[in-house]
């Protein structure tokens, strides 16, 4: 983690650059990774991954999957990008 005391990073990968929501006591801060992390997830457009050990990571489909994820390790990063499409 970047910063002491951050226990949750989510990075939204996007053609137009990367945006980063961190969180840990702030339920404001915790708000606006989740709403970033549904408004996304909705489209459609989108995978959600978290990083479970190093250089590993499994698909999740809900914010709750990150926080479960935070509850069990005391941090989580949690990175959008867009899906690849295709065949």
């Amino acid at each position: 983690m970047s910063k002491q005391g951050v226990t949750g990073v989510l990075e939204v990968l996007a053609p137009e650059g990367i945006e980063s929501f961190e969180w840990n006591g702030n339920p404001e801060d915790r708000a606006r990774a989740r709403e970033a992390f549904e408004t996304r997830m909705r489209s459609g457009m989108y995978l959600a991954t978290v990083g479970t050990t190093p250089g590993r990571s499994e698909q999740i489909r809900s914010f709750a999957e990150a926080e479960q994820v935070e509850k069990e390790k005391g941090t989580v990063t949690v990175t959008i990008s867009p899906a690849l499409v295709g065949g």
